[in-house]
């Protein structure tokens, strides 16, 4: 529950939970060996620079803005789900059925 978290450099593999507190400033630059989920949408301002992002399976940002701030590299062949918490999940149900209806023609 630390306001000013400074992980930079680490190698957190005997870390698999990762929580930080409403408004924490966190620093994760160059850290390898994530959890697998990592929320940093409650932090107040995130490092995600040179981090290694290959073993996180969702990542959970407060908005876009965010994402675009922690200067996160998304690797090109990952596979996992990101998240923005301030969003509403989109629902393409009419997409998908329209897109169906008229393959099916």
């Amino acid at each position: 529950r630390c306001s000013d978290v400074n992980l930079m450099k680490c190698d957190l593999s005997n870390q698999p939970n990762l929580a930080f507190k409403d408004g924490a400033i966190v620093n994760l630059s160059e850290a390898q060996n994530l959890s697998s989920q990592l929320d940093v949408s409650l932090c107040s301002k995130v490092d995600l620079s040179d981090c290694d992002l290959s073993s996180v399976k969702e990542l959970v940002f407060k908005n876009r803005e965010q994402m675009k701030e922690s200067g996160a590299e998304i690797p090109d062949d990952w596979k996992g789900k990101l998240v923005f918490a301030g969003e509403k999940p989109r629902t393409d149900l009419n997409f998908a059925m329209v897109h169906k209806t008229k393959e099916g023609r």
